[in-house]
């Protein structure tokens, strides 16, 4: 009923995304008690790569690391080979090429990603997929998969029905957009009269479907093929290809600890094993999409051990915040936490914090603050990462907290920089910049000196008129954005700070 809209009519939104970053499934690896590969040499493979808005910024920021992309459309992968060409990169490759055709001659990978792509495709291609995981996969690596979900896509596929049951009549992609959203209005603004539980919900998915673009709405809710699919029935699956289940790839998206005690008792009774507890709980939050992370089914996922721990970096983006919770941090936990936040953007050795590593002894806890039985440092740790209170890192990430007398952006930020607003940080992040930003961003070529850089962008500004001072949207105030003062130098300044503190800048 969905009408066939090709990605090369309608190329799919570009967009980085954070989970599928080596950086971060390596944490997952270590987490699991496995061994990953160090991310600053390993080979990735992505499956649906699109025109490379997740790839290719990682290729940049990994120099020493290799990447491969396969899509079958071939004009995202010509506007993928041009973001390589423009960036300069040696270390990634995209190719046009089915799935069917994927065979031993693209070699083995540690890390195996597809994002945006399982869920949308036929039954043929979706038993590939984790047919190529399975067979590309080193021993040690880790394949990383997104889904939609049932029970979540139960209701929310009443939507996609509705909107394609309105597209059906069109031919063109944004006549097709336009209607469908027209007839989710319709529906969520007047339902209220009939039924009002249905027409709170109805609302919720209209609220959602309006702050995502055409391009998501036509290759997500609109696409002929879109087949949600419950985690038990993926995991069997995965399971007779050859993989294993480790984890979801963000740890701290549930903590079970934190549940109510009668909710997280009756979750533990139900299950018999994992793949039951996964799927009792996406019965209870009504879960719509997984990343979930795989292993070879050789492969025995199980807890850290701290000689493992110690791989592993701590940070805490201040201020800390700290979820409403039956978790009180006092004592050495609390100084560890104004500690890891006292370094951000930089990250703390594990072994550093734990006392792990010799001669570099832990906080000790003033009297006053010490905890009666003072809980397990590392077990108080891994609970503040699954609260998403601290971020773990696997690796250095390549950028620097402060501007340099020659400042440097990756060369993948300095392309996007000339397309659009949205630019991709070194921590694989999508940020929005302002004019002025994108100017700077695009002059960060590590041969500039702060004057040169200033001389560049009055001299632009004399050519193009001066940057429009638009106000930064209340959700993103502390953005990077045009400063306020009229002096440009210290304009400048403030600009290349934030640009830091956003993991723009690296060595």
């Amino acid at each position: 009923m969905a009408p066939v809209i090709s990605y090369d009519e309608v190329p799919y939104a570009d967009d980085p995304y954070p989970s599928s970053h080596p950086g971060h499934l390596a944490v997952v690896s270590i987490l699991a008690g496995l061994d990953p590969v160090a991310v600053e040499h390993c080979r990735v493979l992505e499956i649906g790569c699109a025109r490379g808005g997740n790839l290719i910024p990682m290729a940049a920021g990994l120099p020493e690391a290799s990447f491969v992309g396969i899509d079958k459309s071939g004009r995202q992968v010509a506007a993928a080979r041009e973001f390589i060409e423009a960036c300069g990169l040696r270390n990634v490759a995209v190719e046009c090429r089915n799935l069917v055709d994927v065979g031993d001659e693209l070699g083995s990978f540690d890390y195996i990603i597809a994002h945006g792509v399982y869920s949308w495709v036929d039954a043929v291609a979706r038993g590939r997929i984790l047919e190529v995981m399975a067979s590309r996969l080193r021993p040690g690596g880790l394949a990383y998969l997104s889904y939609n979900t049932h029970p979540g896509w139960r209701l929310r596929g009443i939507v996609r029905d509705l909107m394609a049951y309105r597209a059906r009549r069109f031919d063109r992609p944004a006549d097709c957009a336009r209607e469908a959203r027209r007839a989710l209005e319709f529906v969520a603004s007047s339902a209220s009269a009939f039924d009002r539980a249905y027409a709170g919900w109805m609302g919720e998915e209209c609220r959602y479907v309006r702050e995502r673009a055409d391009s998501y709405l036509l290759h997500d809710h609109l696409e002929a093929e879109n087949e949600p699919v419950y985690f038990h029935e993926l995991a069997e699956r995965a399971t007779g290809a050859g993989l294993r289940f480790v984890s979801e790839v963000q740890a701290g998206v549930l903590d079970v600890e934190s549940f109510p005690p009668a909710a997280a008792a009756g979750l533990k009774g139900l299950a018999a094993d994992d793949v039951e507890f996964e799927q009792y709980l996406d019965f209870l939050i009504n879960r719509k999409f997984r990343q979930s992370v795989f292993c070879l089914a050789a492969r025995e996922p199980g807890l850290p051990r701290e000689e493992e721990l110690a791989r592993l970096h701590v940070a805490a983006r201040p201020p800390v915040s700290l979820p409403r919770v039956g978790f009180r941090v006092e004592g050495r936990l609390r100084q560890v936490l104004h500690r890891v936040a006292a370094a951000w953007p930089s990250a703390i050795p594990w072994g550093e914090l734990t006392g792990a590593d010799q001669g570099r002894p832990p906080p000790r806890p003033r009297r006053a603050d010490a905890v009666r039985g003072d809980p397990d440092l590392t077990s108080d740790l891994l609970r503040c990462y699954r609260l998403k209170i601290l971020e773990f890192r696997a690796h250095r990430w390549p950028f620097v907290p402060d501007v340099s007398p020659r400042p440097l952006a990756s060369a993948a930020a300095r392309h996007q920089a000339g397309l659009g607003e949205v630019v991709t940080n070194l921590r694989h992040e999508a940020v929005r910049l302002d004019d002025l930003s994108r100017r700077v961003v695009r002059l960060l070529d590590g041969r500039r000196d702060r004057a040169e850089i200033l001389r560049s962008i009055l001299a632009s500004r004399s050519e193009n008129g001066p940057v429009p001072n638009r106000p930064i949207p209340p959700s993103s105030r502390d953005r990077p954005g045009p400063g306020r003062g009229r002096d440009h130098g210290e304009e400048l300044d403030r600009c290349l700070e934030t640009l830091a503190r956003y993991a723009f800048l690296m060595s």
